[in-house]
């Protein structure tokens, strides 16, 4: 026993002795791994790594320790490759390369820190030796890489490309011209002499220009001029430059060699998907006959290449077509009234239970099973025998119940486009498929029936498709009202009998007009008699022996569509306008002259009080007579050329105008009082701008008296046509709507006072409303701020 002792007490000091260090360094990399978690949080990253790293080498084993250190070493080392792209962009190249170092120390396995080191080497390498050649590269290039080399380069050149070449002579308007009986040739270059331009023809049109010709022109324009002399000898004509033009045969030939071709592209706003895409496309491609173009159905881009002529009138058709399509707000009543009432009257003699007259005879002998041997079938009396006698069923029993359901969803759907709503729930029912033979069962072949659940729409289930027709709105709706009427047992499995009432119809209302759904009323009457026979058909006395439920149930269903128009077809006169665009072969289109509108733009604000001034135009000459070209057989006469204009006089200091205006908003509501349930409309106005090229806006308004049913932008912003990036979001629950608009990069901005935004508004409750600015921020074509006070509007519902 003693030995026993000795040895369990020499097993206890062994197992101590190697199980106490294991559990002392657990204890010390619990310690780690509590402090590598501080320093995670800290975001120091680097020194949550290291003490992971100590953790794990006291027990490599552990998977938590492993799973941190890997976690750790990952984010670290992409810590690192962040900073050194961030010192890289700066054109640190050294600092970069050293983090880019540390992050692949960290992590070998890393791709990217791979790389970026690679990467960053070659830079250093490009400059060192751009160095040696004493080409040292620019500041804002030391931090690019050789793709984002190449990839400025290349917008340099994209950049570096000319647009067509434009006419700008030095004088665009011609007082007179007449010549009289001379070639085209002497009738260019004397347009040319008076315009102040070059003019070079084709060698093959010198040897064909031997036709003469008689022209006599007052006050016209000098594209006006060239149009005409082209039109009556037939030719030909292009700018070379903007003081060049150039002259041949007007041909298919010479056409098909000098004509010159643009490419563009164009990046369609209001396009839903590929499908309308391709219808713009086709359309625009039809109309203008460019047979080189191609859709870009990622960007809802239309890449085309074709004449200038093509490409204006491409340009106009794809403008009109472009447009937001209108939007409907569909509210949709259903109106549910059920009533049931029952009554029930008893006056019945009632046996187990029920109505009628039912007396069980049974013998109660004084056995316990009944049975009566036939040997005492002779000692049976009347206290051998029992029978049940009939109670009496006195029953006088009204029930009426009501039920009300209002449903009030509301739909917005785009013109042309199906809306979908489904108010309800799903409910799961069973199909299935029975194969006979196919199975296996047993010794043969048994039936393989194969059971799906699938789940129908149970509740209120609209589809609508509105269509707008002016101030008239068509509408294809679909409505559907189900409910789970009982429950059956099919096959062993509880199936849903589902009551359906369903209309599709297309019905056309105006605006905000109300379109009742009718005929979907129900009544069922059921009545049922039971008792004793005979006895329940004698009248009055019938009552004492019968029972009597009848029920009564009506069902009345009433919907109304209300359509509302929150976003309305945005066609202009200038979308109805149509243009010229040459004859069947030739396409040509012709630009309205500019001088009005320079003028316009060029002339000075006028003070109060100040006389009015004739502005100058540059480059009109003073009036003179007609320029004559006499006929003269043989060489033809010098032609006299009009006296070159004077340059435009600079207009004395003392008339320079005033400083201008601020610039200022305002928003203006078309009523200060309106009643409720009505439409108000919220214009904000930009007054006195100056190159306006970016408007973010935060509008607040008070939600509980006014709901925001549109926001449109404005027609300021695109005023030259340019396109004008458009989006806004709303949060109804707190009155607030923030929108954003730009013009697209290269344009410019606008300058000058209009309609910058557009916001309809329905009275919902009564009292004092607010609308105001809450935050702008207006930017100019440099992305300058622009300094502006926040305006509000105040409108009062009665």
């Amino acid at each position: 026993m003693r030995k026993m002792n000795q040895l369990a007490a020499l097993l206890v000091i062994l197992v101590l002795a190697i199980g106490l260090p294991a559990e002392a360094g657990n204890r010390k990399g619990d310690k780690f791994l509590a402090e590598g978690k501080k320093a995670e949080a800290r975001g120091d990253y680097d020194t949550a790594l290291d003490f992971y790293e100590r953790a794990l080498a006291l027990d490599p084993s552990d998977a938590a320790y492993l799973l941190h250190v890997r976690r750790a070493r990952f984010v670290a080392a992409q810590r690192h490759v962040d900073l050194g792209q961030q010192l890289r962009r700066e054109g640190k190249l050294e600092e970069a390369l050293a983090e880019f170092r540390k992050a692949f120390t960290m992590d070998p396995g890393s791709t990217i820190a791979e790389q970026e080191l690679r990467r960053t080497n070659q830079m250093i390498e490009r400059e060192k030796r751009k160095g040696a050649s004493g080409k040292a590269p620019p500041e804002e290039e030391r931090g690019l890489t050789e793709a984002e080399l190449a990839r400025r380069e290349s917008q340099r050149r994209s950049a570096r490309l000319l647009d067509m070449p434009e006419l700008k002579p030095a004088s665009r308007r011609i007082s007179g011209l007449k010549i009289v009986n001379q070639t085209s040739r002497v009738m260019y270059e004397t347009i040319g002499k008076l315009a102040g331009i070059n003019v070079l023809f084709d060698p093959d049109f010198q040897q064909q220009d031997t036709r003469r010709y008689t022209l006599d022109l007052n006050n016209l324009t000098l594209d006006e001029a060239l149009n005409y002399v082209s039109l009556i000898t037939k030719t030909y004509y292009k700018p070379l430059s903007r003081n060049t033009i150039f002259v041949t045969q007007d041909n298919p030939t010479k056409r098909r060699d000098y004509e010159e071709h643009i490419t563009r592209v164009f990046y369609l706003q209001n396009v839903y998907n590929n499908q309308e895409l391709t219808e713009v496309m086709t359309a625009m491609r039809t109309v203008t006959d460019v047979r080189k173009v191609f859709p870009v159905n990622s960007q809802y881009a239309i890449v085309v290449r074709g004449t200038a002529d093509q490409l204006a009138l491409a340009e106009k058709v794809l403008l009109d077509l472009d447009r937001a399509k209108p939007e409907v707000v569909v509210d949709v009543l259903v109106m549910e009234a059920n009533r049931t009432r029952t009554r029930d009257l008893a006056l019945t003699p009632l046996s187990s239970g029920k109505p009628g007259l039912g007396s069980p005879v049974s013998f109660t002998g004084g056995g316990t099973s009944g049975a009566v041997p036939l040997n005492q079938v002779r000692d049976l009396g009347a206290g051998d025998w029992s029978v049940v006698v009939p109670s009496f069923l006195v029953q006088a029993l009204l029930s009426d119940r009501q039920t009300r359901v209002l449903t009030s969803p509301q739909v917005r759907a785009v013109d042309g486009q199906k809306a979908t709503l489904r108010l309800g729930d799903r409910y799961p029912y069973a199909t299935g498929s029975f194969t006979p033979g196919l199975g296996v069962g047993g010794p043969g072949l048994a039936p393989l029936v194969q059971t799906q659940f699938q789940f129908a729409d149970v509740g209120v289930n609209i589809d609508v498709t509105p269509r707008i027709h002016g101030d008239d709105i068509s509408l294809q709706v679909e409505l559907e009202i189900s409910n789970i009427r009982e429950r059956i047992d099919v096959g062993g499995l509880s199936q849903p009998v589902i009551g359906q009432r369903r209309v599709a119809h297309l019905v056309r209302a105006r605006e905000g007009e109300v379109t009742l759904i009718g005929g979907l009323m129900q009544a069922n009457v059921s009545r049922t008699r039971s008792g004793v026979p005979g006895l329940m058909n004698i009248p009055v006395i019938g009552r004492l022996f019968s029972s009597e439920n009848l029920e009564n149930a009506n069902s009345d269903l009433l919907v109304a569509l209300i359509p509302r128009v929150v976003r309305s077809p945005e066609i202009t006169a200038d979308s109805l306008r149509g243009v010229a665009s040459g004859v069947d072969q030739i396409y040509r289109v012709s630009l309205a002259p500019e001088e009005e509108e320079e003028e316009r733009k060029e002339a000075p604000a006028r003070q109060p009080g100040e006389p009015v001034r004739t502005p100058l135009v540059p480059g009109t000459p003073a009036p003179a007579r007609p320029q004559t070209m006499p006929a003269a057989p043989g060489t033809a006469p010098p032609v006299p050329l009009a006296p070159p204009s004077a340059p435009p006089a600079e207009p004395p200091a003392a008339e320079t105008p005033a400083t201008a205006p601020s610039p200022r908003l305002s928003l203006l509501p078309s009523a200060r009082e309106a009643q409720l349930n009505s439409t108000v409309t919220v214009r904000l106005l930009v007054d006195n701008v100056s190159e306006l090229f970016s408007a973010p806006l935060r509008i607040r308004y008070d939600q509980q008296v006014l709901r925001l049913l549109d926001v449109q932008r404005g027609p300021f912003l695109s005023g030259d046509g340019a396109q004008v990036t458009f989006s806004d979001s709303r949060d109804e629950s707190s009155g607030l709507v923030i929108v954003n608009m730009n013009r697209v990069p290269g344009s410019g901005g606008m300058t000058g006072s209009g309609v910058l935004l557009e916001m309809r508004f329905q009275a919902i409750g009564r009292g004092d409303a607010t609308v105001r600015l809450e935050d702008v921020t207006l930017r100019d074509a440099r992305l300058e701020p622009i300094t502006t006070a926040s305006p509000s509007a105040a409108i009062r519902i009665p």
